[in-house]
């Protein structure tokens, strides 16, 4: 680690020490919204059918939360944070949608986020890339906002993440829901769903079959 990092760690370590204690808390499942609460959990090597939709956390604890579905490529998916949602830095709670401003203290290193000029703890998103088991990079790291429409080619998983310093996750708590859905239209990113969306292209993990596929009705 260079001593750039190290110096961020520390003012990172430093500031949290200073602001109080983070205590889990048990994971909210009663959403508001019943067209969110009522999906099913995404599972891994779940392969979505056109329209179908699934809902999975993202934990503000670990550093990088896979996405677990197989995405097929060439298809379209619309990824939503539902509103009224919180995760906790250290003690602050934050949403993921607007973040956290933060305070002088932690601002020293704000440069040293994973998305820099975005606010402390906005949910992001970032396409993985491994060779091995070990040697992995995150590129194209950027915010998730309202919703998403990300179309799916080959060689990468996607990640999400609450925006910190790298080395800070041991002092985070909670999780958010993000639901996905498969659109109607195979390779279709118009992004006709809504104003709010944003059209990127993303790589992913592909599936060449439907096997595993589970109704979510």
């Amino acid at each position: 680690m260079t001593s750039r990092r190290w110096q961020a760690c520390l003012g990172a370590f430093a500031a949290a020490l200073l602001s109080g204690c983070c205590v889990p808390k048990k994971v909210d499942v009663a959403l508001q919204d019943e067209a969110i609460r009522s999906l099913s959990r995404c599972d891994s090597g779940w392969v979505l059918g056109p329209g179908e939709a699934c809902r999975f956390l993202v934990n503000a604890g670990t550093v990088s939360t896979s996405l677990p579905l197989k995405m097929e490529a060439g298809v379209s998916y619309r990824i939503e944070v539902p509103a009224n949602q919180s995760w906790t830095d250290w003690f602050v709670p934050a949403d993921p949608l607007q973040g956290d401003d933060g305070n002088w203290l932690i601002n020293l290193v704000d440069g040293k986020r994973r998305l820099p000029t975005q606010p402390w703890f906005v949910l992001g998103v970032a396409e993985r890339r491994c060779k091995g088991d070990e040697d992995c990079a995150e590129t194209s790291a950027r915010p998730v906002g309202t919703d998403m429409l990300i179309t799916a080619p080959v060689d990468a998983e996607l990640v999400f993440f609450a925006n910190d310093v790298p080395c800070a996750y041991w002092n985070n708590c909670g999780y958010v829901w993000v639901k996905v859905q498969r659109q109607q239209a195979v390779g279709n990113s118009s992004g006709k769903a809504g104003d709010t969306a944003t059209e990127i292209v993303h790589p992913l993990l592909p599936s060449s079959t439907n096997t595993g596929r589970r109704s979510l009705s």
